[in-house]
């Protein structure tokens, strides 16, 4: 008898390989808004601090910040309660009173233009009780029971009932009220500061006292007065008198505790007087950089230059405790916060310490103007492209000539695969390990594999502070470092470059600082140029980077090889460009050349400039449109836009400038614009688009478009025969330019971006941050597209756009006629206005971008212009969903297997 035997794959191995291949799936969702998008909400750096008054509002400090920020603090965690910006429209001055006997506070802020607002608010959540618009400047903010005193610039007196209905006014016959204590004014004029107290019945100013002297602070009963180089200290009593006085000749300072008074002179000699009498106690010859007032009523505290903070016992000199704050930066502020103190350093961290250890710690140094923001791909991520097979090479390749040679081609391929199995096994264990990580580990994976998982560098001009925030752990701190050489003038003149992982600070006077941007150490510091010699402009070259001196050379500032071509470059200034060219010289040196200039009409001062983003790149060389024709893009690598402003004549000039002959190839005159208002610009692939403030034709911000082709027929090229064209060629025609304007219907766009992806398939969004603190994207093709009809299903899917409707009147409402996505889900975001940053970066899929916004805060969100095509969706797809399937399968199968083999069996012996 002939035995029947059975070759299908054993059931043990038909499972482990479906285990293998299910958990080897890896996905990223399209709806996790939240999961990789993360907001840091910062203050600034502390200029003033604020106390309640009341016990039942002793959980909170109120901070006033450089930012313009009014920041209310929970003092147990230093967590913000609320806050609240006074930058939309410019703060000149500020002052604040926390009202007694109440949860409340009175805040007033002056604008530039001289009118003030008073504003009442609840320590506890921010809300208003009442607010008070007034002219002039306030200066001074006092209490007497229920009665409000507002003090101006020119010496009026408004008194305020509790309500916020202004009662009456009082002049001081033109002093300036510099303070109001305890119902008491303090008014200074000619190095003289009166005593006047308000009397309700009569409402008048009435004098008590007059002290000669120039107001520095006043605590209560005790004034302090400086008179030429000394410091002149007075007890008042219950009346305003004086009681008694003590000068301080080399005094710089004076702190003020319940029961003690300290002055601290410039050598760091510290003197210990009883508040009641103003007889000295004790003199202390220590090393004092700051004095600051005690937490118990006899103690007073000392910060030494070394930053030790010494409590002592000013009635005793006993020193109660001594401790070493964590932070090594100069302090700006001290001040007690209940019994413990505030710190604020000049690094930007800010510090609740006790008497012996940090309470809690925030950073701010990153509100502090930043002046870059850089995006750092990890080296994971490229290695586990590589191992997925992710290959820009592919898409390269295939755009190159050597696709021509079969042969050629086929070798390249080859020795990628080759490549590939080296990473392979590699890959399969990373798989095999993240069955068994936790869910945290394994996002972790997969966003190294999708590239999502990257480092955003940020550099802060007014700390010299750089800091390393993970874009995948909510924004967390990886690395930071102080003092850093980011130049003068808050590092405006400063410029900041990414080489690889290294970032490159480099000042206008030639200090260059390197950092590794992976683990933040400084790998090198020096000074590139001799003291007479400023750096005009940093030139990114393919060999490396150079500063533009004033003596018209490149200077070195990192270099892979010495360059063997001839580079177009170019330089602005406030009224004039000029092109220059960038060729090798004797000895490895470059030569540059100037060979064109461009110079504005009489009046026009630059307002911006932009040029195409290195990291843009083009994938396609034209538009199609509904007819399957192709409109030809303008794809020149040369071009300059500039945006002139005349303040006088109230026009826009817009120029398009060919940097390699400094030809004008478009331009454009906009009237009755608004000098004041920011003006925005962005050039993309082969088109540019801003943003400016005109009353014609109608009243509003208007955007603007500009679409370059090389030629306005379909399937017609600059060049017949399909050779590349150049800038040299006298043939070269101007580019056909679509132009189109929108209304924008915002609050004004402060700064203009866009988005860019790894090989440049997907289609780009325009980036708009508005003053109203939000991000707002566009498609490209939405704004302005050579579709003349409304989209047919086919265009459409061609286009990889929403659909939309096409509007041909220049005043078109853009929110109207164009769908817009908010990227910041109208957050209560605090930016900069237009010293934002709005730095864009792509990832491994080709269909998401990552886009940060920093200027107070810091937003990072990730951006799908085109539709995440090329990652799976949350509803369609789950990988435990997935597993549960297989699993179930598994047992059906080992259920079925035998009865179907049995069958099997039966058919061949012919058994029914």
């Amino acid at each position: 008898m002939t035995k029947l035997t059975r070759t299908s794959t054993p059931f043990s191995l038909l499972a482990l390989l479906l285990a293998l291949f299910v958990s080897a799936v890896a996905a990223i969702y399209e709806d996790d808004a939240g999961v990789l998008d993360w907001h840091r909400t910062q203050i600034g750096l502390t200029s003033a601090v604020y106390t309640p008054a009341a016990s039942g509002a002793s959980d909170y400090v109120g901070l006033y910040t450089e930012s313009d920020i009014f920041a209310v603090l929970h003092t147990a965690n230093g967590s913000i309660a609320w806050r609240r910006s006074f930058a939309d429209g410019g703060v000149k001055a500020h002052c604040a009173l926390s009202l007694p006997g109440t949860t409340e506070f009175l805040i007033a802020i002056t604008r530039p233009a001289g009118n003030s607002i008073l504003y009442r608010t609840a320590w506890a959540d921010g809300s208003l009780d009442w607010e008070l618009s007034t002219m002039g400047q306030i200066t001074a903010l006092g209490s007497n029971g229920e009665i409000l005193l507002v003090s101006e610039a020119s010496g009026d007196i408004h008194v305020v009932g509790a309500s916020g209905i202004k009662q009456f006014t009082v002049s001081s016959n033109g002093a300036t009220v510099v303070a109001i204590e305890d119902g008491v004014v303090f008014a200074e004029k000619d190095n003289t500061v009166t005593l006047s107290t308000v009397d309700i019945d009569s409402q008048s100013l009435v004098e008590i006292a007059r002290f000669e002297g120039s107001f520095v602070s006043v605590e209560s009963d005790i004034l302090v007065l400086r008179n030429d180089d000394s410091l002149v200290v007075v007890k008042l009593d219950q009346d305003s008198q004086a009681i008694d006085s003590i000068t301080e000749s080399d005094a710089e300072s004076v702190a003020v505790s319940e029961k003690v008074v300290v002055s601290k002179s410039a050598s760091g000699a510290v003197t210990v007087y009883d508040r009641e009498s103003l007889g000295e106690l004790n003199h202390l010859e220590a090393s004092a950089a700051t004095i600051a007032p005690g937490t118990e009523s006899e103690t007073f505290a000392v910060l030494t230059a070394e930053n030790e903070l010494n409590v002592i016992n000013g009635a005793t000199n006993a020193i109660i405790s001594t401790s070493k704050l964590s932070v090594s930066s100069p302090v700006l502020i001290i001040s007690a916060v209940g019994n413990d103190y505030l710190v604020q350093y000049s690094n930007g961290i800010l510090q609740l310490v006790s008497e012996s250890n940090t309470i809690w710690e925030r950073d701010e140094s990153i509100a502090a103007s930043p002046i870059a923001g850089l995006f750092v791909q990890l080296p994971e991520t490229a290695a586990l492209d590589t191992a997925a097979g992710i290959r820009e090479e592919i898409l390269l390749d295939d755009a190159s000539d050597s696709n021509a040679n079969i042969l050629l081609a086929y070798v390249k391929r080859v020795t990628r695969h080759l490549h590939d199995l080296q990473t392979f096994p590699r890959y399969v264990i990373r798989m095999l390990q993240s069955s068994f990580m936790f869910v945290d580990e394994v996002e972790l994976e997969r966003a190294n594999m999708f590239g999502l998982h990257q480092y955003f560098v940020v550099v802060s001009g007014r700390t010299g502070r750089v800091v390393a925030l993970d874009t995948f752990l909510k924004g967390g701190t990886v690395w930071a470092i102080d003092g850093v050489n980011v130049g003068s003038n808050n590092g405006k003149d400063t410029t900041v470059n990414l080489v690889e992982t290294d970032v490159y600070i480099v000042t206008k006077t030639g200090a260059v600082t390197v950092i590794n941007a992976l683990n933040g150490e400084i790998t090198k510091t020096e000074q590139i140029l001799s003291t007479d010699q400023v750096v005009l402009k940093v030139v990114e070259l393919p060999s490396g980077l150079y500063a533009w001196t004033t003596s018209d050379e490149l200077v070195t500032i990192h270099e892979t090889a010495p360059p063997t071509e001839i580079y177009y470059t170019n330089r602005v200034n406030e009224d004039s460009a000029w092109g220059y060219t960038i060729s090798a010289g004797a000895e490895g040196s470059l030569v540059l050349t100037k060979t064109w200039s461009f110079n504005l009409d009489h009046g026009y001062a630059v307002a911006t400039t932009a040029t195409r983003p290195k990291l843009d790149k083009t994938i396609n060389i034209g538009q199609v449109l509904e007819d399957r024709s192709v409109l030809y893009k303008y794809l020149h690598a040369n071009l300059l836009s500039i945006a002139a402003i005349s303040s006088e004549d109230r026009r826009l000039q817009v120029f398009l400038l060919d940097t390699v002959t400094g030809r004008v190839l478009h331009a454009k005159e906009h009237n009755e614009v608004d000098p004041a208002r920011d003006i925005a610009l962005v050039q993309g692939e082969h088109w540019l688009v801003y943003t400016y403030t005109a009353t014609v034709p109608t009243l509003g911000e208007q955007l603007t478009i500009w679409d370059l082709y090389e030629s306005g027929k379909p399937n017609q090229r600059a060049y017949d025969n399909g050779e590349e064209y150049s800038s040299f060629s006298g043939l070269l025609p101007e580019p056909y330019v679509l132009e189109k304007s929108f209304l924008t219907g915002i609050s004004g766009t402060a700064k203009l971006g866009l988005t860019v992806t790894k090989h440049g398939i997907t289609v780009r969004d325009v980036l708009l941050l508005t003053r109203s603190n939000q991000v707002l994207s566009y498609a490209k093709p939405q704004l302005l597209s050579p579709i003349t009809k409304s989209p047919t299903d086919k265009s459409q899917n061609t286009s990889m756009v929403s659909p939309y409707s096409f509007f041909d009147h220049a005043t078109t409402l853009l929110s109207q006629s164009r769908k817009s996505t908010v990227l910041t889900y109208n957050l209560p975001l605090e930016l900069a206005g237009n010293t934002s940053l709005l730095v864009s970066a792509p990832t491994a899929l080709e269909s998401t971008t990552l886009v940060a916004v920093a200027g107070t805060d810091v937003y990072v969100v990730r951006v799908t212009p085109s539709k995440p095509f090329d990652v799976l969706n949350t509803i369609a797809f789950s990988k435990q969903q997935l597993i549960y399937t297989v699993a179930a399968m598994l047992v059906v199968v080992g259920y079925l297997r035998p009865q179907v083999g049995k069958k099997r069996a039966n058919a061949k012996w012919g058994v029914e």
